[in-house]
Formats: C-alpha cells, sequence, structure tokens
C-alpha cells in the first residue's frame, strides 16, 4: 500500500509547476494526511442539480470593487423561477447585486420564492441585512455569509462604511436562526494576510459549520481587474494556518482562478488533505482515478453539503 500511495504523490507533485512543488507537503505528511485506502478520497462538487437566480436580475447598485456585478450575468433572472421546470434540481441559489448598503433585497421577492417547490433547498448570500428579513422562507435553508477579512476590504472593495467586526457580528446573528456557512476569500484587497488569518481565529471559536475558501479571481472590466490574484505561498500559508486552528473542514469553493492556477491551487491544497472542492482541476481527477482513489461527487452547493 505504501508504495503505491508513494507512486501517487510523485506523480501528483510532479504534476506541479516545478516552482511550487516546495508547497506540496512532504511524503511522510502525506502519509500521516491518508495513512489508510479508506481516507483516500476526493469530495467532487459539481452542481448539476443547482439553479442559481438573482433577485436583480443583472442589476447592482453596489458594485464591489472585484466584481461589479460581472457574475450576476451567469444566473437566471428572478421571473424565470415562475417557469422553471425543478424537477432536475435539489437546490437553488438565490443572489443577486446588492443595494448601497450591501444588501441583496431578498425580503422584496418573498412571494416569488415560494413558488420554489417546498422539497428544494434554498442557498442564501443575502449580502448584508438582519436575518430578521428572511423570515417567511418556506424551504430548509443555508446562508452563505461572506466574512471580508478587514476593514480595507469592506471600504475599498465592498464600499461600505462598516468594519470587518461590523460583519463578524451579523454572522452570529445569522447562526441564531439558519445553518450559516462562512465564505472567507483569499487575497482580496490589502493587509489581507493579517487579516485573513484573524478571520480563521473567529471562525474557529464562533462556528460549528465548516468554512469555505474562495480565491481573488482578476475579472475584467472591474476596478481590480488588474490587481494579482494571492501568490501560491499566501494560499498555502493561509491553508497551513487553517489546518492548525480549524477543527471545521475546509471546502475548496467554486470561486478562484482557472487553468495552470488552478491546477497547482487544487492538487496543492488535496495534498494537504482538503478533500472536497468545487468543479476540480481535470489534472486532479485524471491522476487519482488512475490510481483508483475514491471519488464521491455531489450535485449540489458545497454549503447544503457541510
Amino acid at each position: 500500500m505504501s508504495f503505491s500511495l508513494l507512486e501517487l504523490y510523485t506523480e501528483l507533485k510532479n504534476s506541479l509547476c516545478e516552482e511550487y512543488r516546495s508547497f506540496a507537503p512532504s511524503f511522510e505528511e502525506f502519509e500521516n494526511i491518508y495513512p489508510e485506502n479508506s481516507f483516500l478520497l476526493l469530495k467532487q462538487v459539481v452542481l448539476k442539480r443547482t439553479k442559481s437566480f438573482s433577485v436583480t436580475n443583472n442589476l447592482c447598485q453596489q458594485n464591489c470593487a472585484h466584481c461589479n456585478g460581472h457574475y450576476l450575468n451567469g444566473m437566471d433572472d428572478r421571473e424565470s423561477i415562475r417557469t422553471t421546470d425543478f424537477s432536475d434540481y435539489d437546490s437553488v441559489l438565490i443572489s443577486g447585486g446588492g443595494n448601497s448598503q450591501g444588501e441583496v433585497p431578498i425580503k422584496e421577492h418573498l412571494e416569488t420564492l415560494k413558488l420554489i417547490p417546498k422539497r428544494i433547498l434554498l442557498n442564501i448570500h443575502p449580502g448584508y441585512q438582519p436575518p430578521e428579513n428572511l423570515k417567511g422562507l418556506p424551504n430548509k435553508t443555508v446562508i452563505s455569509f461572506d466574512i471580508p477579512s478587514c476593514d480595507d476590504t469592506v471600504k475599498f472593495v465592498y464600499k461600505q462604511n462598516r468594519t470587518a467586526e461590523d460583519y463578524r457580528k451579523l454572522f452570529l446573528e445569522y447562526e441564531k436562526h439558519f445553518k450559516t456557512i462562512p465564505h472567507l476569500t483569499i487575497g482580496l484587497g490589502n493587509n489581507t494576510l493579517s487579516g485573513e488569518k484573524s478571520t480563521i481565529d473567529f471562525v474557529s471559536k464562533h462556528s460549528s459549520e465548516g468554512i469555505v475558501f474562495i480565491v481573488f479571481r482578476p475579472t475584467k472590466d472591474t476596478e481590480m481587474a488588474e490587481h494579482n490574484a494571492p501568490s501560491m505561498g499566501h494560499l498555502h500559508e493561509i491553508l497551513m494556518y487553517g489546518k492548525t486552528k480549524l477543527k471545521q473542514p475546509i471546502t475548496l469553493g467554486c470561486m478562484r482562478p482557472s487553468r495552470l492556477y488552478r491546477k497547482n491551487l487544487d492538487i496543492i491544497y488535496w495534498m494537504h488533505g482538503v478533500n472536497k472542492i468545487v468543479m476540480p482541476h481535470r489534472t486532479l481527477t485524471t491522476i487519482l482515478k488512475k490510481h483508483q482513489v475514491k471519488i464521491s461527487i455531489f450535485n449540489n452547493c458545497c454549503a447544503l453539503n457541510i
């Protein structure tokens, strides 16, 4: 078994770009992370049975510096809730653009949301608003809650006159009413490394659920289009810190850069024990299949599988 594990380890490490191989664990560390065949697992999230809707269609007043409403274009508009055949879906992602106060107007569209069959799980991205606004949702609801890493991110990226502590306090309020999954965007804004570690400290003490790591992705036609994604060293440092602090499982979420960046990131994180990854790079899945590593498929948003 150890020989086959060594072959798996060697192929994974060699598939990394040379400059990133130092971020892979040593073989001894890899053996400790995956000590037996039963531990070798990838939880592959593919989102086939989650339908996404924007309650504001493609409009966003908040226009965050890293997004500018760009990702709303990939979601269905709210009116299509009335005509969608939900027979092929288990869950729905409800999001939308924020208003000037950072609030996604869920409350204003509750009657439309009630048209979604009750068997469907709801994953809500509420932005910044009190949880009382979401009372009346008819379905089992999970909240995906973004916790900004520092005050600069709140001010210059989210464009809100608040502090990171305000978001942490609101997160705790949501936990009283809903299953609430914290999301941490790595590499977003200034002073981000220390702020990310502080956010991990907060989550480790105040959340019983898992945490989703997502990664800043420079996006065309946004204020941050020319900013760099965080370095692989930055991502490695945050992962190592998270592993020492968190008892909760870490999920690598859907938002992260693509191509070679994604390949290196996904392989490094899986080698260090992050075995739940949304849309993992095909190089990782190909190598794992070759070595007969078990791959479990999850067809809904990662927050719904925690």
